[in-house]
């Protein structure tokens, strides 16, 4: 095995094998992108990937597994990672939280405050108030220290995916103060467009999509995250409640997204007894949703 210890003492270990495999572009799974900023530049670019670590060996060692597929950048400072971003947009950020200066917390919420770049947070803190922290914050995944090649690859295939992951011949949902256009990915509260991240927007699209069904912790979970995140609970809580900010008058007396104790969630429509959706010009009223109508 190889060790290679952080600054925050933990230990990443790999096999010597996936470790030497690194050289041979062949065995490092390729994950094209098509995200927001790459479609800006064009479908052909690669990836770009900050990495953002005080320790540059481990920098290092992130930036080979991700690959060649890739086009990586390494930040040694929580500032620099920020003065790189405004002339670099990235389409994925990997952040530790333990470096000196400013650290990873500070980092993620002043990236949120301008971006919707999947942030993918590794650390050796595996105290359940830092992981709700910092997702409470912005960040969309996080992996504790030691982790592995093919674990890491998985997170950043998963985040890439839910970011270009587009919504065909969907309607739109319009219901008092929210608007929903589906193929636009687009959220409108009170008029105001509310910039959401590929998480936010997939849990919402989870829940508006199937008006006053209950969906329950697991298949929330298992569709926006994936399967091996479904006994997760504290990411559903802590992404609802991010939700909740944004398109709710007041957080603390949901309107519509609707909490089941020990159950799950509803995406209730406080203005109609059903849901009615928009699709092109028609009122299109659907219980529990349905697809539009082919014209």
């Amino acid at each position: 095995m190889l060790c290679r210890p952080t600054a925050d003492g933990c230990v990443i270990a790999l096999r010597q094998l996936e470790w030497s495999a690194l050289a041979d572009r062949s065995t490092v799974p390729q994950e094209p992108a098509f995200h927001a900023n790459s479609a800006q530049r064009g479908s052909m670019h690669r990836t770009r990937a900050l990495v953002v670590d005080d320790d540059q060996d481990l920098v290092a060692l992130i930036r080979s597994l991700l690959g060649k597929s890739f086009d990586s950048r390494g930040a040694g400072s929580g500032q620099e990672a920020l003065q790189i971003l405004e002339d670099w947009p990235a389409d994925l950020i990997v952040l530790d939280l333990v470096m000196t200066g400013l650290d990873g917390f500070a980092v993620c919420q002043q990236i949120r405050q301008q971006s919707t770049v999947p942030i993918l947070v590794l650390s050796g803190r595996q105290a359940d108030q830092d992981k709700v922290r910092a997702l409470d914050l912005g960040a969309d995944d996080y992996l504790t220290k030691p982790f592995s090649r093919d674990e890491l690859l998985a997170r950043v295939r998963a985040l890439l995916r839910r970011a270009r992951q587009a919504t065909s011949a969907a309607p739109v949902l319009e219901d008092g103060r929210i608007r929903i256009d589906f193929a636009r990915r687009l959220v409108v509260v009170d008029g105001q467009e509310v910039r959401l991240t590929p998480t936010e927007y997939g849990l919402l699209e989870q829940l508006a999509t199937n008006p006053g069904k209950l969906m329950t912790h697991s298949i929330l979970l298992q569709r926006v995250w994936g399967p091996e995140y479904r006994n997760e609970l504290d990411y559903l809580r802590v992404f609802i409640r991010r939700l909740r900010r944004k398109i709710e008058s007041d957080p603390s007396e949901p309107q519509y997204i609707v909490t089941e104790p020990r159950a799950g969630y509803r995406f209730r429509s406080p203005h109609r007894p059903l849901s009615c959706f928009v699709h092109s010009g028609q009122v299109i009223v659907n219980t529990p949703f349905t697809s539009p109508p082919l014209h």
